[in-house]
This record gives C-alpha cells, sequence and structure tokens, in this order.
C-alpha cells in the first residue's frame, strides 16, 4: 500500500505543467501568494497551537467565518462539505433531535465510529453550542494527529475553540435573522377514491371479493357523503404550509489593561409545522423549541510570566410537543388512508375506526402537552506559568473543568374519545346511521420526571518546553489528564486517564518531524486490558523552500507521511463479568399469575479490550500560482480488537447468550482532496473550491457463523454491506410459477418478485441473498462544492454537497410498502403490477395481505442512496462605512439566506436523508442584519 502511495504522488508532481514554468514566473509576479494562510496557527489539541506551514499531520480546518455562512440551531449541521474527510449526513427529527451522523474518514469499526468531540479541549456536546460562539472546527484524522488521545483517538477527533477576546478596541455586535421554514419534501398519498380502488384491486389480486361497491367509490369521488364516505387529506388537516425560526444575537468582547474577555448571548427558537395547536385553552400544542446560550471567556494576565483563562457557559434547552411523541403522530399522518374516517362525526367527536385508532388532529390537540427542559452549565479554569527563570523556554500549567446537565420533563396527558360511524339498512329500506363511541375524554393529568443527569469532570496538567536556535525549534510536551463521567442509572461511570508526550522539531523551514506517544485506559474495560501505549511518527518536507526547486508554478509545495497507533474503548461495560436480566417471567401454578424473575444473561467474554488502529498517511500541502491551493491525503487503516458476536467460534448448545470476543478486523482505505481559486481584484474578489473525499472498508474478520456459500459471507465486504434476494421480473401465471424455483417464503401468485436461484438448487430461500449495491451505513464518497464574491458590498456565498456509493432499504410501511396491516398507499406504488400492466410494473401487485416473499430486503427495495444538494446559498450586502458611521456604527451588513433549498436524487418521494416516518427536514428561507459598534 505504501508503494502504491509514493507512486500516487510522484504521479501528481509529474503532471506538474513545470514546462510552463516562464508563464508561471510572470503570472506568480502579478499574483504574488497570499501567505497568510501560511502562517496561520491551526490548533491540534491540548493546547497545541502550529503554525500551518509546520503541521506534518492529517488535518481539516473551518474557521468563524465559514460557519457563519449557515444558519443552524445546532451547530453540527453547519459542517456539510466543509472539510475534507469529514462526512455529515442529515436526519430528519424535530430542531431538538435532529443531531446529524458524523463520521472522519468512513467507517473504520462495526462498533461504535463515534468520534471524539471536544470543546475547548474537554468533552462536551457540539449541540450545547451556538454558532457564533465558535472561532474553528478542527478535525484530526491520521495518527500522528490522534495517537495523542490514546483510546479515544481511533474514530477521529472533533476539536472545537471558541471565541476569546481580541487586543485592540471594544467590539459590540448585535445580530437578528428571521426564517421561514418549510417541509423539503412530503411524500403524497392516495385520495379516498385512489385508495379505494387501490384496495379493490389489491383483494382482487388476492382473489378475495372488492371492498368497495362503485356506490361507494362513486361518493368518494364525488365528496357527497364528507361523513360517511370521508376523503381527508391528513398532511393538510395536521401540518401547515410553514413554520418559523429566529435567532438573536448580542457579543461583547474586547481588552481592558491586563484582561481580554469575549461574552456572547444568544437565543434561537423555532416553532413547527403542526397545524391544529389552539384547540385547548391556556396551552398549545405546537412543536416549539427554544435554546438560549451564555459564554464568558475571560483572559487575565496576572503577570507577565501567569496566564490564567476561564471559561464559564450555560444553555437552557426547552421543547413543547403534543401529548404523544412526535414520531407517534408522523406515523399516525402517512398511515392513516383519506377515507379512514372524518377528522370529526357529525356529532362533533373526533373519527376513528378500531383499525384505526390514532387520530392525527386529536393526536395534536387532544392529548395533553409536554414540556422537556435541558439545563447545562459548563465551567473551566486553566493557569499558566512560564518559567524562564529555570530554564528559557520551560512553562507549566494545569486545568480543571467541570460540566453538569440534566433533563427535566413535565407535562399534562389525557386521551379522547373517538367514533366510528357506518350506515345499516333500517325500516322501510332507508338507511340508518350509527356511532359507536370508543374510550371516553379524560381529564388531564399532571406528570414529572428527571429524565436524564450527567457530570462530568476533568483535571489536566502540561509541561512545555520551547527552544529555537541557528534556524531550528524544537517543542516539547508533556500532559496528564484524567477524566470522570457520571450518568444517571447503574455502571454508567466512565473514567479515562492519559499520559502523553509530544515532540516538535523543524529546521530550516523545511524538514519537520513530529513524534507522539501516549499511554492511556479506562475503567470500562477488565484490569488486565485496560491501558495501552499508543505511538506516533510524522515528517515534513517543505520542497518549495529548496533553493534548487525553483519554478515559478509552486510558492508552496509540502509532502507529509505519518504512521502510528491508537484506540477506541467505546465498548459496553461490564462483558467480563456474570450479567443477569430481570425479565424473564415465571408463573405460581395456583393461580397462574406470572412475576418477573432473573436469569443468566451473556456469558462474560475473557478478554475484552481496546480497538487498536494502525493508521498510515501521506499528504501533500500546496499553494499554486499565488490563486490555487490544494491538498490531497491517502491513507490505510487497519483495525484490530473489534468486538464480534462468537457464531462462529462458540457452539450454539451453549443454551446462553454467546460471548463477545475482540476477534474483529476491519481494513480501511481511502482518499481526500481539496482545491480552492481565489482571486482578488481591487473592488472584485471571488473564489470555487471543490472537496472529494473516498473511503473504502473491508471486513477482513468478523468471528462470522459458517455459511454454505460465499456470496452469503460478510467477511470480505464492506461494513453495512446490504444483502437480499435478486428480483429478476415477476411471476406472469401460474405456468410460470410452476416452472420457476420453488420459493419458500409464502404461496406465490402471478405479479408477486420472481428472484434468481443463486446456488442452482432449485428452491429460493435465505441461501439466495447476496450483496446487494452498497452499503447503508456510509457514503463511500462524499463531495462538495463552494463558490463565493464580492464586490462593492455586494456579495454571495453558496455551497453544494453531495454523496454517492451508499445504498437504502426502501421498507417503510405506507410510504414504499403499501396497505397490508392497516396501512396507506402513497403515489409511489403507482407503478405496482396488475394484468393490464405486466409488461411495464416495476413494483410487485398490491395485497391486502401479508406477503413474505414480496416484503423483504432484494434489489427492489434496496435503492440508490445518492444525492446532490443546495446546502446553503447566502446573499448580503456591507453598508458602506461612510453611511454606518453617520448612525454610530463600525459596520452593518444585510442578508438575505437559504438553507437546503433543492435536492437531486433518485427517491423522490422523500428526502433522501429522511427516508422513514419521520418529521420532515426543513427548507429555510430567512432575512438577517448585523450591526457593529
Amino acid at each position: 500500500m505504501t508503494k502504491e502511495y509514493i507512486k500516487a504522488i510522484y504521479v501528481l508532481l509529474l503532471l506538474t505543467p513545470l514546462s510552463y514554468t516562464g508563464f508561471a514566473q510572470q503570472l506568480a509576479k502579478t499574483k504574488p501568494a497570499d501567505t497568510t494562510r501560511q502562517t496561520e496557527l491551526v490548533p491540534l489539541g491540548f493546547g497545541i497551537m502550529r503554525n500551518r506551514s509546520e503541521i506534518t499531520s492529517a488535518v481539516g480546518l473551518a474557521n468563524a467565518a465559514d460557519l457563519e455562512k449557515r444558519m443552524a440551531i445546532n451547530p453540527a449541521n453547519a459542517l456539510f462539505g466543509l472539510i475534507p474527510g469529514l462526512a455529515v449526513m442529515q436526519k430528519g427529527g424535530a430542531s431538538w433531535e435532529n443531531d446529524p451522523q458524523m463520521l472522519i474518514r468512513g467507517a473504520g469499526t462495526f462498533r461504535d465510529a463515534s468520534m471524539l468531540i471536544l470543546v475547548d479541549g474537554y468533552e462536551r456536546p457540539i449541540a450545547s453550542l451556538s454558532l457564533g460562539e465558535i472561532e474553528s472546527v478542527v478535525v484530526l484524522k491520521d495518527a500522528a494527529a490522534l495517537a495523542v488521545y490514546g483510546t479515544r483517538g481511533a474514530n477521529g477527533v472533533l476539536l472545537i475553540t471558541t471565541k476569546r477576546g481580541e487586543t485592540g478596541r471594544n467590539k459590540v455586535e448585535l445580530n437578528y435573522e428571521h426564517g421561514i421554514t418549510q417541509a423539503s419534501r412530503l411524500p403524497k398519498f392516495l385520495d379516498a377514491y385512489g385508495y379505494a380502488q387501490a384496495m379493490n384491486q389489491a383483494r382482487a389480486n388476492d382473489g378475495l371479493s372488492p371492498l368497495y361497491t362503485q356506490q361507494a367509490l362513486d361518493a368518494y369521488q364525488s365528496g357527497s357523503s364528507p361523513f360517511f364516505f370521508p376523503n381527508v387529506n391528513w398532511q393538510e388537516e395536521s401540518l401547515r404550509d410553514h413554520g418559523t425560526t429566529n435567532n438573536l444575537r448580542a457579543t461583547f468582547q474586547g481588552k481592558t489593561n491586563a484582561v481580554r474577555y469575549f461574552t456572547l448571548l444568544n437565543y434561537q427558537n423555532d416553532e413547527g409545522l403542526l397545524k391544529p395547536v389552539n384547540e385547548n385553552e391556556g396551552y398549545s400544542t405546537q412543536l416549539k423549541y427554544g435554546k438560549f446560550n451564555f459564554r464568558s471567556n475571560v483572559d487575565v494576565n496576572i503577570t507577565k510570566t501567569t496566564l490564567f483563562k476561564v471559561g464559564l457557559s450555560g444553555n437552557l434547552r426547552e421543547t413543547n410537543t403534543p401529548g404523544n411523541s412526535v414520531s407517534s403522530l408522523i406515523r399516525a399522518i402517512y398511515n392513516t388512508p383519506a377515507n379512514a374516517f372524518p377528522v370529526k362525526t357529525y356529532n362533533h367527536i373526533f373519527g376513528g375506526t378500531p383499525n384505526f385508532t390514532s387520530n392525527p388532529v386529536g393526536q395534536i390537540s387532544a392529548m395533553g402537552y409536554q414540556n422537556t427542559q435541558i439545563r447545562e452549565l459548563l465551567a473551566d479554569a486553566s493557569l499558566e506559568q512560564k518559567l524562564d527563570v529555570i530554564l528559557p523556554g520551560l512553562s507549566v500549567a494545569g486545568a480543571v473543568a467541570y460540566d453538569n446537565s440534566a433533563t427535566y420533563a413535565e407535562g399534562k396527558l389525557k386521551q379522547y374519545k373517538y367514533q366510528s360511524l357506518s350506515l345499516i339498512n333500517g325500516p322501510g329500506g332507508k338507511l340508518d346511521s350509527v356511532a359507536t363511541t370508543y374510550r371516553s375524554d379524560s381529564e388531564l393529568a399532571y406528570f414529572s420526571n428527571l429524565s436524564n443527569q450527567w457530570s462530568h469532570a476533568t483535571v489536566q496538567a502540561k509541561l512545555k518546553y520551547e527552544k529555537s536556535w541557528a534556524g531550528q525549534s524544537l517543542d516539547a510536551m508533556l500532559l496528564y489528564q484524567q477524566d470522570k463521567l457520571i450518568r444517571n442509572g447503574q455502571s454508567n461511570t466512565y473514567i479515562h486517564q492519559l499520559l502523553s508526550g509530544v515532540l516538535h522539531y523543524a529546521k530550516n523551514r523545511k524538514y519537520f518531524a513530529d513524534l507522539v506517544i501516549a499511554y492511556s485506559g479506562t475503567n470500562v474495560l477488565p484490569k488486565n486490558n485496560r491501558f495501552g501505549v499508543f505511538p506516533a511518527l510524522s515528517l515534513g518536507w517543505n520542497i518549495s523552500e529548496e533553493k534548487w526547486f525553483n519554478t515559478g508554478f509552486f510558492n508552496n509545495l509540502k509532502l507529509r507521511a505519518s504512521s502510528g497507533l491508537t484506540g477506541n474503548d467505546l465498548v459496553p461495560q461490564n462483558l467480563s463479568e456474570v450479567q443477569f436480566n430481570g425479565t424473564l417471567p415465571y408463573y405460581f401454578t395456583a393461580n397462574n399469575t406470572s412475576s418477573v424473575g432473573w436469569q443468566e444473561g451473556r456469558v462474560p467474554s475473557g478478554n475484552v479490550t481496546y480497538e487498536t488502529a494502525i493508521k498510515h498517511n501521506l499528504g501533500i500541502d500546496a499553494t499554486m500560482l499565488g490563486m490555487f491551493d490544494l491538498n490531497l491525503d491517502l491513507f490505510y487503516d487497519h483495525r484490530k480488537n473489534i468486538l464480534v458476536e462468537s457464531d462462529g467460534l462458540v457452539s450454539s448448545v451453549l443454551g446462553a447468550a454467546k460471548p463477545l470476543l475482540s476477534e474483529g478486523v476491519v481494513n480501511n482505505k481511502g482518499m481526500e482532496a481539496g482545491l480552492k481559486f481565489y482571486q482578488n481584484k481591487r473592488a472584485l474578489s471571488y473564489y470555487v473550491g471543490a472537496q472529494f473525499a473516498y473511503s473504502r472498508n473491508k471486513i477482513i474478520a468478523m468471528a462470522e457463523a459458517f455459511q454454505p456459500y460465499s456470496y452469503l459471507s460478510k467477511t470480505g465486504r464492506s461494513i453495512g454491506q446490504s444483502f437480499g434476494l435478486e428480483a429478476i421480473g415477476f411471476f406472469k401465471d401460474a405456468a410460470d410459477i410452476a416452472n420457476s424455483p420453488l420459493q419458500t417464503f409464502s404461496a406465490v401468485k402471478p405479479g408477486d418478485i420472481k428472484y434468481k436461484d443463486q446456488n442452482g438448487d432449485g428452491i429460493i430461500n435465505t441461501n439466495d441473498e447476496k450483496a446487494l449495491n452498497y452499503n447503508t451505513v456510509n457514503p463511500e464518497i462524499y463531495y462538495s462544492a463552494s463558490l463565493g464574491l464580492q464586490y462593492k458590498g455586494f456579495g454571495l456565498d453558496a455551497i453544494f454537497q453531495g454523496i454517492a456509493n451508499k445504498s437504502i432499504y426502501l421498507n417503510t410501511r405506507s410510504i414504499f410498502w403499501p396497505l397490508s396491516g392497516n396501512n396507506n398507499i402513497s403515489e409511489f406504488s403507482a407503478n405496482s403490477w396488475t394484468p393490464a400492466t405486466a409488461a411495464t410494473a416495476t413494483l410487485p401487485r398490491l395485497s391486502t395481505l401479508g406477503n413474505e416473499n414480496n416484503y423483504r430486503s432484494n434489489s427492489i427495495w434496496m435503492a440508490d442512496a445518492s444525492y446532490f444538494k443546495l446546502r446553503s446559498l447566502m446573499v448580503y450586502y456591507k453598508v458602506p462605512q461612510k453611511f454606518s458611521s453617520r448612525l454610530k456604527l463600525s459596520s452593518a451588513k444585510i442578508i438575505l439566506r437559504g438553507m437546503d433549498l433543492f435536492t437531486i436524487d433518485k427517491i423522490d418521494v422523500v428526502d433522501p436523508e429522511a427516508i422513514g416516518a419521520v418529521y420532515p427536514i426543513y427548507s429555510t428561507y430567512s432575512v438577517g442584519l448585523q450591526i457593529g459598534f
């Protein structure tokens, strides 16, 4: 693999148009290189700041200017496409629960691949922050950057640095932004007439008589009897066409004598899309989310050699929902057919039936409300003392942090009665109506609970040494850290200890070397396997500083290489101990009543340890012609000691859940590239950028049980590889069924899916499942493009982002799997098989019965999850200083912004990032004003 990397870098250099040296030199003279980026200090963790030109590890950076081009309540949703190697995938859900999936360089483990997120050096949730308090986001990707974190670095690290006071005059900035939110895409369901026709067709396919007469069909189509033949669009009744969001922020920063400070107050809110929310006196059932952030970072130079820093932040997050859960509500909206019942009957009682008990409007307006509050207080302090009197360049520092969070829920819940209407033949042949009422209206019942609580304490001590001589420099650090996280409940205390040494050497701005070694461990693991040693070495060569390298094409050209170890300790606790489960019922013979008993749980795992990742990286950083920035990285990771099920190693006659074993091995390799073109011409400046990341993993070992055919094996495949049957068409008639291999899942009829007999045994069963398309966990390809320009105060910024090589299983009932099990049917099923459409159908026949043959993992339901999105578009105008100063303002800026404005994909029915019955992803349109004093 190393030879492949060297060849790739060599070819890249050969392809450089050095034959155009004369042109390049002339152009470089007229467009001098911007050296600001090369001298930019990049945080690498634990207080280490390094000039970009001296970095030998693989890191990516986004600064405050990049982040503030977005509008997001959760800062994680502002990171799409910003940093090569960081894949951010949005998920559906209300504002407080739509934390995106984030992966660094794909997935290197089939266990927990969550990255370590550090805010100002301490493990803290990114959702606790607001965008306005973030100075930079750095992604650490290779062993040289991650080994210092020991058992916590293998999945990558996201470093967030918050803003601190600046030298110079005091500054005050106020920002307000108001936005309109809309569902980016909602599934479209058939109306009452279409649903009734589909049900009749499905019953005909099942060999059953029609459920709806022609008279009923006519009544649904005409709308002449809305109580007995209703046609309700549940989305229109339950959801309004837009919501609102607001963001108000005030920041104060500056310096007074020896004190520098930064203070932020930020309030954001979101009012959702629910419609009938004001039906109750005294409370609303609208989906509401409010988030208040406070931060104060203060730096004090106690003496010329003593620096004291303190950071205090907190947030209060409050949600308001109807009495039922949001997910249950969305399922009710999607699963209830248009003809199931009216919103309310003629008795002004909510409609419902024994088969369809969840009236969406009733769930919104008649089940009470819930209010949840998350309260967090995060505090840290550090003291740094220079010890030049003992040894020039020597310093010592200590830090402590304590964070606390509690989630408190309360509300008032109730239930509503519902009524079913039917028609019967009365005296004289007249139709009489019968109203059957179920349940009864209940009074509001108060509840409250402390649903979640955690505290996190960290202590840290550092010894640093810096020395420069004769064009050379040496930076060294010795670090000790311990942190303790306590969550409510049993076995929820997590302790980590870390001892790390870091050495950085530079010579003549050409040659760089970094050596890291860490010794770390955790209480989660058995005592004999808790600690490990993690070394890493990286080298850098700034070729552009060599006298002989004077092409005129490269302003800067640096090669990087790194190799080392890091670990992952995200494993369940107490695996090596005997476990008991209190869920097994036992019965008293006298009265046949049951009680909860205890049974032995999973067999203890004897040799559980942390995952070890061996990481290699080769990289190039280049600036060309003073207008192009290029970053290229090739990487290879080898992960071992991954916890796996022991199906392939332990006999099933054991009689208990088998132990987990640290026997898994995964290889992960790929590349990342970023290219940016920029120009500054007096009144006009512009840029165009692109990023591309590719990662592919392969399971080398997973203790997999014996598979009778090689194509069934997950070993050798990607993590999350989709498996299923290969559809080769639909059965045409009884003769086609008789002449085809026997399909064993359920009785088949014309219009059912016909599968390929992979092993040729004449029987279709699970032994005929094969790998389909790509994995369903993470995209192998993640890319983005950005552009921006500014002309005389007017500006535009846009970012596009997409993924490829990822599959998704379309198995959501009502949306993709229609009718059976009392479900709805969407327009997705329009091309289902019928005798008339047998030649062109792309989906199996409709059925009202359970159909195990059709509704299982197969190539029809395994879809391409690729998409291309316009993530953000911002248009702004900076008011000229001569005008803003008349209002005693130092600056003023007007902003128009759009988020998630369009999507190109192959799913069409719903957003490809929110496939299931979930609260929809928003498109947001906002206007804002920023003023400075």
